[in-house]
C-alpha cells in the first residue's frame, strides 16, 4: 500500500487506508491507518455508514477528521466529491467518489 503524508492538529503523519464493506448495506468502510517506527495502528473512520451509496462511494467522516480532510482526499487524487451531503446532528458529510486506482490500492 501506498504511504501517504496526512496533516493533523498533532503533526504529519504517515497514513495508509484498509477497506472493508459495511454488512448492513454492503457500503464502502475505509479505515485510515497511523505508522510509526514500522508499526501500523487504527487512527479514524475515514467513512461513515449514512444509507446506501453508489457503487465506489462513501460519506466522508469528517466530525471525527475535521473538514480539510475533504480538501486532503481530492488534491491527493484519491476520490471527488458527487454533489451529495448527509446533514447529521449538526455536522455534514459529504459522498466522495473514489477513484478506481484508490479503491485498486486499498483491495476492493
Amino acid at each position: 500500500m501506498k504511504m501517504r503524508t496526512l496533516k493533523t492538529s498533532f503533526g504529519d503523519i504517515q497514513v495508509t487506508f484498509e477497506a472493508e464493506y459495511y454488512a448492513e448495506n454492503n457500503n464502502l468502510f475505509i479505515s485510515i491507518i497511523f505508522w510509526e517506527d514500522g508499526e501500523g495502528e487504527f487512527w479514524n473512520d475515514l467513512t461513515i455508514n449514512l444509507g446506501k451509496c453508489d457503487k465506489n462511494c462513501g460519506f466522508i467522516n469528517t466530525k471525527a477528521n475535521g473538514p480539510k480532510i475533504i480538501e486532503w482526499i481530492i488534491v491527493n487524487g484519491l476520490g471527488y466529491l458527487t454533489g451529495r451531503i448527509k446533514n447529521v446532528d449538526y455536522c455534514e458529510y459529504p459522498e466522495i467518489l473514489f477513484v478506481d486506482s484508490f479503491i485498486k490500492e486499498i483491495g476492493c
